[in-house]
């Protein structure tokens, strides 16, 4: 019996940062920023996600030779599934998703439920309370690294793919995209990130 040959995976279709990944080991200067963005205007975030997407980094874009240096910049976004609702709110979401309890619930509210070990029968909190989370931007880091134009180096202890509502007010903030930007330099990584800001100003609020 001879081996089955693995299908061949739509690069096209996947985001860089999912396969091959936006670095490699010796890219020791590539920076990433994530930025947690809000929509506040439905018609106007969706025009700019629409001319956001040919700049989308695929990870046929990101396959390079051993050796080759890393792209100057990288963009790759993710939704939650309250985003989505916001995004297209008759899109029978619900439906689509039914199956999927946890994307749905987010990771916010997931948090607060235990979870159980089947062999050891203990239960813990998930990840615990968000209130306790501590969302880091360019100016709140004291020992960070200074790049270029108030970017930071600092060290990343987690990266949270969040759901729902994060914050500690009473209304707190609901997070609804997640830009992963790259750049191969602290540098090119500052011009992204303005730019970015800049091209989704009108539909969404930049939380963090």
């Amino acid at each position: 019996m001879g081996l089955v040959e693995p299908p061949e995976l739509p690069t096209h279709e996947i985001q860089a940062d999912i396969i091959p990944g936006f670095r490699r080991r010796q890219d020791v200067d590539y920076a990433q920023h994530f930025l947690l963005l809000s929509v506040r205007d439905r018609t106007k975030a969706r025009a700019e996600l629409a001319a956001l997407l040919p700049e989308l980094t695929t990870a046929a874009a990101a396959v390079r030779p051993p050796g080759g240096p890393a792209r100057s910049t990288s963009t790759n976004v993710g939704f939650t599934f309250a985003g989505l609702r916001e995004l297209s709110p008759n899109a029978g979401l619900d439906d689509a998703f039914a199956d999927h309890a946890a994307f749905r619930a987010g990771l916010a509210q997931r948090s607060r439920q235990q979870v159980e070990f089947e062999q050891q029968g203990a239960r813990f909190d998930l990840l615990g309370s968000p209130d306790g989370w501590r969302l880091v931007d360019s100016d709140t880091d004291a020992n960070g690294e200074n790049m270029r134009d108030g970017m930071t180096r600092r060290v990343v202890r987690a990266v949270l793919t969040l759901g729902g509502r994060i914050g500690r007010r009473a209304d707190p903030v609901a997070i609804h995209a997640v830009l992963n930007l790259g750049g191969r330099t602290g540098g090119d990584l500052a011009d992204h990130v303005a730019a970015i800001r800049t091209a989704v100003a009108g539909g969404f609020a930049v939380v963090c």
